[in-house]
């Protein structure tokens, strides 16, 4: 998990809001600043995608920097990122 996080934390680009585009709200996620939103990917033949958005002054740099910030903090944004990237590395 943690070479997943580091993985994931060092390929972090900025948001292109030119291609990926809000289609509408789903849900507020109050325990970790955000909303998950329906999102249309324009470079990807439009194909909608559902997408957690939260604030970096939250979320931090890194894995690293956010158990330095809220180390009792329930929900864990690059555990999360860590599943993901595994999961998706996995055949």
């Amino acid at each position: 998990l943690d070479a997943a996080m580091k993985e994931v934390s060092s390929g972090v680009e900025p948001w292109d809001s030119t291609r990926i585009v809000l289609v509408k709200p789903l849900q507020d996620a109050a325990r970790n600043h955000g909303q998950v939103q329906l999102m249309r990917d324009t470079a990807n033949g439009d194909r909608l995608m559902a997408v957690k958005r939260m604030p970096s002054r939250w979320v931090r740099s890194g894995p690293k920097e956010f158990d330095e910030q809220y180390p009792t903090a329930s929900e864990k944004p690059w555990h999360d990122l860590g599943y993901v990237q595994h999961l998706g590395s996995v055949h």
